[in-house]
Order: structure tokens, then C-alpha cells, then sequence
């Protein structure tokens, strides 16, 4: 489970507290028991293995998977559905015959960098 704080809230310091109230308090995290997966505070999560068995197994295994485990990729960059749009369109237009191969992957690499460059958010490289 993901929790942030939308930088638009005209209330952040009180989510802030909200979400360390969730993610800390261990009389909140007594009731919510690990049901929604086993608690990303390390105290939280080993007071709780100490008084229930299957949140011990819970924790057991995440601490085994945590071994094993790549970080997730970061994000897509805002521009990933328009450049996405332009790759499907630019092969339709292969696949029709409307391009040759190389005239698609010039027209998609030209397109795609002008997007990047000149959209908020976009990351060339």
C-alpha cells in the first residue's frame, strides 16, 4: 500500500500527522492487526509478531523476501503516454505500409524527443 501527501492538500500537516498516526501508533496498529500487510515501521511490525503467530509468519517472510527483492523501477515520466501513443501510432503506419520501417523509427525518435523536451515533466535520456 502506497500513502503520500498531494502536494496541492491544503492540509498537510495535518495528513502528515494522520499518516504517522497510521503508519506508528501501536494502539492504531493493535487494531488494525497487519490486515492490510505487515506494518513498514519495524517497531510496530515486531510488537506485533511477539503477540500473534501468523503476523510473525507475515513478518518472517517479508524479512526473507527483503533478501531477495529488487527495488521497484521508478515511476514513468508524465510524457510516457503521449511518447507511448506515438510508438503505436508510428508502427500502425509500418505495419499499413504508410512508412517504411526506417522512415517510422526516424519519425518516432524526432517526435518523441520534441515531447520530452518541451513538456513539463519530461525527461530526456
Amino acid at each position: 500500500m502506497f500513502l503520500a501527501i498531494s502536494s496541492y492538500s491544503e492540509h498537510k500537516q495535518a495528513a502528515a500527522e494522520f499518516l504517522d498516526f497510521f503508519i506508528n501508533d501501536e494502539e492504531a496498529n493493535d487494531i488494525l492487526n497487519a490486515e492490510r500487510g505487515v506494518p513498514v515501521s519495524s517497531m510496530v511490525a515486531d510488537r506485533l509478531a511477539s503477540n500473534d503467530s501468523l503476523v510473525n509468519e507475515q513478518v518472517q517472510f517479508m524479512e526473507n523476501i527483503k533478501q531477495t527483492a529488487e527495488p521497484l523501477d521508478p515511476p514513468n515520466p508524465s510524457t510516457h503516454v503521449v511518447v507511448s501513443g506515438l510508438y503505436q501510432l508510428m508502427l500502425e503506419q509500418v505495419l499499413s505500409g504508410t512508412l517504411t520501417p526506417e522512415q517510422g523509427a526516424a519519425g518516432y525518435r524526432e517526435r518523441a524527443e520534441e515531447v520530452m523536451t518541451n513538456t513539463a515533466g519530461g525527461s530526456k535520456g
